[in-house]
């Protein structure tokens, strides 16, 4: 399968930086663009070009979240089950494979149950979820462990599910007694995908945009061997080398 992108941002206002927003998409080019933070209201247009979205408006407390997909892209809504944190949902066609992709978004001061994080991930297979989950932890880089985030882990390491997070922050807060962390992760089960993930520092917004490249886990094909044609050999001529490439027999040794 060819490289499938994957882009998400806590944008922290899309009416505020979509100008900015829409010309970086317009030079990656991502399959998928995943928003948190959207704060739109529902009369409020966030059309980007060459894209379709799927959105989930601000309703006090939920920040909005949306998810665009490119015009050549198949994909479908996907209903979830209610949980205590904003979540929407896809189902995409990525080579042979139909991945549940779950764009979400946990505030600060929010809930991310456990149990309710692996129900959604066990709905069906393969499933990856990524988003702003406020969940720091050390094992992905953060400067310190909360609780949600030893939770996160506990249930990673419980039920075999895989973890995605770049090498380098993705939050930079702007206030001094605060380190930047990883926030921004993505969790996943039975993926038959090698996934790449890597940081872009642009637009203004305190996230930084976390992309995923998605690859087959498939090795690559081995080339066919070469098949020799013995009959048109030249067998006199292979004779002589043999001969002249051949080991004496007798040989001298100063022991």
């Amino acid at each position: 399968m060819d490289d499938f992108c994957i882009i998400t941002i806590n944008i922290r206002g899309l009416k505020r930086r979509y100008r900015d927003l829409t010309a970086f998409l317009a030079a990656r080019r991502p399959h998928i663009v995943l928003l948190q933070d959207t704060l739109l209201s529902p009369n409020q247009r966030a059309a980007i070009h060459g894209y379709t979205r799927l959105r989930a408006d601000r309703n006090p407390p939920a920040q909005g979240t949306a998810i665009y997909v490119r015009s050549d892209a198949v994909a479908r809504e996907f209903t979830l089950p209610d949980v205590p944190f904003e979540a929407q949902a896809i189902l995409v066609r990525i080579g042979a494979n139909e991945l549940l992709l779950i764009n979400a978004y946990v505030s600060p001061q929010g809930q991310l149950p456990a149990h309710e994080l692996q129900r959604i991930l066990s709905l069906r297979a393969p499933t990856l979820l990524i988003g702003d989950l406020n969940a720091r932890h050390t094992a992905w880089h953060c400067p310190a462990t909360s609780r949600r985030g030893r939770a996160l882990l506990r249930l990673i390491q419980q039920e075999n599910l895989s973890l995605h997070h770049p090498e380098e922050p993705t939050f930079y807060p702007a206030a001094p007694n605060y380190r930047p962390s990883v926030l921004d992760v993505a969790v996943g089960r039975d993926l038959p995908f090698v996934i790449h993930t890597s940081v872009h520092h642009q637009l203004d917004s305190d996230h930084l945009p976390v992309e995923y490249l998605l690859t087959s886990a498939l090795p690559r094909p081995l080339p066919a061997p070469r098949r020799r044609n013995y009959a048109k050999a030249d067998w006199t001529q292979y004779r002589q080398i043999l001969h002249e490439s051949t080991i004496p027999q007798r040989f001298s040794s100063r022991e």
